[in-house]
């Protein structure tokens, strides 16, 4: 019986990737067609959290305020950079901010082609620039990044996904031939991708994965002999982390589930996110993902099962490009799936560089000589699709209505579609999916109050009243809720009641600026500047959108006004 080969320690100057221009069109050519896929999302609105992190966002309205900026979202500065240059290239034209993001997954597609090329190279694979070029082609095309790319507050991820791919670039160049400056641009473009999103923990991790899978062979004790590179990496996040509490004061976001819910669900939903990054037909802007239940009903039995017969295969075959695509996306999902529960169960946009797992896998099964016409039409197809999701995203009606189809019974996909047809005017259909929301989660006061501001689009004032009484009830310490409370009552011609509840909201810490402004006007209108002066001052130190800052301006001008006038005699 032949013994099988040992595979050899791996060498300084790696085996031929063929000719140059092989190794350069399998970086270029991903990065053209990654232009090429998702240029349609140009023609895209802003959707959904685009309002919060854009259109209404104070930094934008004066982006030389560094002070403003700095406070924003303190925890990823570099974020905050990148929505003020696209301020600055198109000021709030969508296409301004989606133009970024499709060039960002470009230079992520060319930097996966070249991940893979080293990989290749490291392992002694016989068609190397082939796999990189068909890997950065597959993370080019895959549907699967159409949240990421066409939804503008992705931003996060596709920055922070660019300089990470950027620094294992760099640092798998470390380990083959260590550079002093090459190491000091490793820490220097890791640094910057611990300020655009905390999930960038992951990458020293990758970066062991990569050194496990490819120079080391499998061998753990090769990986330990290159220790002090890896911890020096390794322990960049925690320093990060410290920052993130010396600048914020907490080490983490807040949790929104239980951790033993949040926990028990990306574990029972992990073995989907990996078959759809190897099968990217599914993309899904809001899935209405459901906790994990106990006792486990047939669906959690189910993913239990999955779950255990993938990490049976991958123990057994722990060489393998499925047991490697499998622990790379097990690390990306790591820092997000973990440590913190947040308001959403599953997102795609999370597994995002995970998908460079499934184009190692893709580039092992199809970037062959005999298989190229079957290469070809899955990257057709997966170009289909990822334009038919442009389409979806396009804007906000769109995109809801797809969530809601996927999963009628999801409260936030009603939520978010009764939101965009609010905008947009159609006050009766949205009145419907409001009333559906207070149906499934009735606890919920978003469903209470965008009735009641369904209701009163429609004019009927008195009848909203009801529906904003109970989402106050629901959120007694909401200014907001209050503020809107205030509101109807004035629309509904009962002033007095409305000056009452503006003072209660205006009482809370932090006030709602609209119950600010609308007590000044009140009390303007009444000719008290002494009452209406303390007001105005509170609301100028908020940061406020456009349409309330126009408002301030207004009032102010009513105020000194009426401090000029002169007093009657």
């Amino acid at each position: 019986m032949s013994r099988r080969p040992r595979p050899q320690a791996s060498s300084s100057t790696p085996a031929s990737s063929g000719s140059p221009r092989e190794a350069s069109a399998a970086a270029w050519l991903p990065f053209i067609a990654a232009l090429a896929v998702w240029l349609p999302s140009l023609r895209g609105e802003f959707l959904y959290d685009d309002v919060r992190m854009v259109v209404n966002n104070p930094v934008l309205q004066d982006p030389g305020n560094l002070d403003a900026l700095l406070r924003f979202d303190p925890a990823r500065p570099l974020l905050t950079l990148s929505w003020v240059a696209s301020t600055l290239l198109g000021g709030l034209e969508p296409w301004a901010f989606h133009l970024p993001n499709i060039l960002l997954h470009a230079g992520c597609a060319a930097l996966v082609a070249r991940l893979v090329l080293w990989l290749a190279l490291s392992r002694g694979e016989a068609t190397p620039a082939r796999q990189a070029l068909f890997a950065g082609l597959f993370f080019a095309c895959t549907p699967m990044a159409a949240e990421t790319v066409a939804y503008v507050s992705s931003r996060s991820t596709g920055l922070c996904a660019f300089l990470g791919l950027l620094f294992l670039v760099l640092a798998a160049g470390e380990i083959q031939a260590p550079r002093p400056r090459r190491r000091a641009g490793c820490w220097l473009v890791l640094l910057m991708a611990l300020a655009t999103k905390e999930e960038a923990a992951a990458f020293p991790v990758l970066l062991v994965l990569l050194d496990l899978h490819g120079p080391a062979h499998g061998r753990l004790a090769e990986v330990a002999g290159r220790w002090r590179l890896h911890l020096a990496f390794l322990l960049l996040p925690v320093v990060g982390f410290g920052v993130r509490r010396l600048v914020v004061g907490s080490w983490l976001p807040e949790p929104v589930w239980p951790h033993g819910t949040w926990l028990a669900t990306q574990a029972l939903e992990f073995p989907g996110y990996l078959l759809r990054a190897l099968l990217p037909l599914d993309p899904a802007f809001h899935r209405g993902a459901a906790p994990a239940s106990w006792p486990p009903d047939p669906r959690t039995l189910l993913l239990v099962g999955l779950l255990i017969a993938l990490l049976a295969w991958a123990l057994r075959h722990p060489r393998s490009r499925l047991a490697f695509a499998a622990a790379w996306m097990a690390a990306v999902l790591a820092p997000s799936s973990t440590l913190v529960p947040l308001k959403e169960l599953v997102v795609d946009h999370r597994a995002y560089t995970g998908s460079l797992g499934a184009a190692w896998v893709a580039a092992g099964a199809l970037a062959t000589p005999g298989r190229a016409p079957l290469a070809a039409a899955a990257l057709i197809v997966m170009t289909a699709r990822a334009v038919l999701e442009q389409r979806t995203l396009s804007n906000d009606e769109s995109a809801w209505a797809a969530a809601v189809e996927r999963n009628p019974d999801a409260p936030e996909a009603q939520l978010g579609l009764g939101l965009a047809r609010l905008h947009r005017g159609d006050h009766a259909r949205a009145r419907g999916h409001f009333r559906r929301v207070t149906e499934l989660a009735p606890a919920d006061p978003r469903g209470w109050s965008n009735l009641a501001a369904a209701l009163a689009g429609e004019r009927r004032f008195a009848e909203a009243l009801a529906p904003m009484q109970r989402a106050v009830a629901l959120s007694p310490t909401d200014s907001r809720m209050l503020s809107n409370l205030g509101s109807l009552q004035a629309q509904a011609q009962r002033m007095d009641l409305a000056e009452r509840t503006f003072e209660r909201a205006a009482a809370l810490s932090p006030p709602a600026p609209q119950a600010l402004l609308n007590l000044a006007a009140i009390r303007l209108s009444r000719e008290d500047a002494a009452g209406a002066a303390p007001l105005l001052a509170r609301a100028e130190g908020l940061r406020l959108p456009p349409e309330q800052r126009a408002q301030l301006v207004r009032l102010k001008d009513e105020l000194a006004a009426l401090q000029q006038r002169p007093l009657s005699p």
